[in-house]
């Protein structure tokens, strides 16, 4: 998967990214790109469809005069839901400097844009071998081998979450009180469901990114009859969450 908000790169990476595969290791690769992380989140949620070997993000998917750092949030959800699949950060506005500790986690490799044409090509070449061994590796697993718990309570309150506490109503349709981590910033406001490292959510503030979270949890309604080998350990384990707090007979028929 390619996320980049500019048309000709977007393009340009995803043809680069094919050739490389198929003139260095033979192999036909398909890759889909999308041009905001919204669109990417949605195809990664998507029942009945392939696992992704890689993940490749703009950070920057604003664009100037006022860049963004989108591509680190939907890092953060990737590995979050996904953590075994290799995510390649990339960006003209930011460099590696310009993360903090914790945003360097979530990514396995990162490019700088306005490489050299051979450094590009190196850069590609080291994408497709990750994005190999991990195919490797997941057809090689057993089921629920790699199943990534969320961080311990001391890790989440070490680095400035709180606990809260979200309680039913006839707005968010919840049959039951669930604990979520908050963490708020001059960047916005996280939030990821307690025990559930799939279900994380952003916004410019705490009532925002409590709305993300509701249209997410929501989401999960299509994939109640998804069969289990097609959803990552992650996202299995939300969706047994989902199906005991969330009222879906109380969803409008055309939603269900």
């Amino acid at each position: 998967m390619v996320v980049e908000d500019n048309r000709a790169i977007r393009e340009g990476y995803k043809e680069l990214l094919i050739a490389e595969a198929n003139d260095e290791y033979g192999i036909m690769a398909h890759i889909d790109a999308f041009s905001n992380s919204d669109d990417a989140i949605k195809r990664l949620l998507e029942p009945n469809q392939p696992i992704y070997d890689l993940l490749f993000t703009d950070i920057d998917l604003a664009g100037s005069p006022n860049p963004d750092k989108a591509g680190i949030y939907f890092a953060r959800f990737a590995k979050k839901a996904f953590p075994d699949i290799p995510v390649v950060g990339c960006s003209g506005f930011f460099t590696d400097y310009d993360l903090s500790h914790e945003e360097k986690e979530y990514f396995d490799a990162w490019w700088p844009k306005g490489s050299s044409f051979r450094n590009l090509e190196k850069m590609f070449n080291d994408a497709i071998k990750r994005a190999i061994d991990c195919k490797q590796k997941r057809l090689s697993l057993t089921d629920g081998t790699f199943i990534q718990f969320p961080d311990t309570e001391e890790q989440f309150r070490a680095k400035g979450y709180q606990l809260k506490t979200l309680l039913p109503s006839s707005k968010n349709r919840y049959l039951q009180p669930f604990s979520i981590w908050v963490k708020e910033s001059d960047e916005g406001c996280e939030i990821e469901v307690v025990g559930c490292a799939a279900l994380v959510a952003w916004g410019d503030d705490y009532p925002q990114a409590l709305e993300v979270l509701d249209e997410l949890i929501d989401g999960y309604r299509d994939l109640l009859n998804t069969t289990d080998h097609l959803l990552s350990p992650s996202m299995w384990q939300a969706r047994t969450f989902v199906r005991k707090i969330l009222d879906f007979s109380a969803l409008p028929k055309e939603k269900l």
